[in-house]
């Protein structure tokens, strides 16, 4: 063969070789973070789907450790401290396993991150283990799901959701104290001027907490004073209102917030249907009381 000849086919054999046949994943990759709190909570998993096969009690057994997803074990990472389902947990990167059962299950996290699934899983690698009730769903989920739901200020619930069962989780990480510091700090004692945005800010976790709402009506009534057309500080202050009973004042508000809201350039962001809800809230409040 001539040496171009020879070349030629040598070449030609070394991209053939090196050619792959490329599939979409059978159990899709997925990484979500999200804001627990004030910590910031990272799950990586895969999400296999039911594809009529029976899930619970069939695909995945009752009462074995299973991966919880597909592939590689799920983790789960916490850049703080957190209380997992009750238990306190430290700032890291975790195995996430369970038990499934017929009404609860074991939620597992693991200190062995390296695994392939539940392949060589020990429990002397856990760092703790939590019961939670199942919730059967209709619909059924198709492709197995995992999310956050619940949020308050404290926190959120972990769900887990597949065919037609779902379990979750609660996670606190305890924010109360560290922003009634910052209000102490910021506000109450305060050495320079205080902007309008931390009366605001301040209000509304008092408001939120139910904590001292006397005090939040001063602070929301003194960053309305810089910022009188701020529609949504009009709504805050017209909902602490009603909550204060105060019926005339909240619905002098929300008629104020949803004008203002309607005049704004840069659209209402939903503030019109917020004003007309609460509106609708103090009517309804207003009927029952005659």
């Amino acid at each position: 063969m001539k040496p171009l000849l020879l070349a030629a086919a040598v070449a030609a054999f070394s991209v053939a070789a090196s050619a792959q046949i490329n599939l979409p994943p059978a159990s899709p990759g997925a990484k979500l973070t999200q804001q627990v709190g004030l910590a910031e909570v990272t799950v990586e998993y895969s999400r296999p789907g039911v594809k009529g096969r029976p899930i619970f009690g069939g695909l995945v057994r009752h009462g074995q450790v299973w991966r919880t997803g597909a592939n590689a074990s799920t983790k789960i990472a916490f850049d703080r401290d957190v209380r997992f389902g009750g238990e306190d947990v430290p700032a890291g990167t975790y195995a996430l396993y369970t038990i499934p059962d017929q009404r609860s299950w074991t939620v597992i996290l693991s200190t062995n991150t390296g695994l392939w699934g539940a392949g060589g899983y020990d429990e002397a690698d856990d760092l703790l283990r939590v019961r939670a009730p199942i919730t059967r769903l209709a619909p059924h989920v198709e492709s197995f799901t995992i999310d956050f739901q619940g949020f308050h200020t404290n926190g959120a619930d972990l769900v887990l959701q597949w065919a037609d069962t779902q379990v979750s989780v609660p996670i606190v990480v305890e924010a109360d104290e560290v922003i009634f510091a910052q209000i102490k700090a910021n506000v109450l004692e305060a050495t320079g001027s205080v902007s309008a945005q931390d009366y605001f800010t301040a209000a509304r976790f008092y408001h939120e907490q139910k904590h001292d709402l006397p005090q939040a009506a001063k602070w929301m009534d003194a960053a309305l004073s810089e910022n009188a057309d701020a529609f949504w500080m009009v709504l805050a202050r017209a909902q602490l209102a009603l909550d204060m009973g105060d019926r005339e004042a909240a619905k002098a508000g929300a008629l104020r917030a949803r004008e203002l809201a309607g005049q704004s350039t840069q659209g209402d962001f939903g503030y019109i249907a917020k004003s007309n809800l609460l509106l609708e809230k103090i009517e309804a409040d207003e009927g029952g009381t005659r």
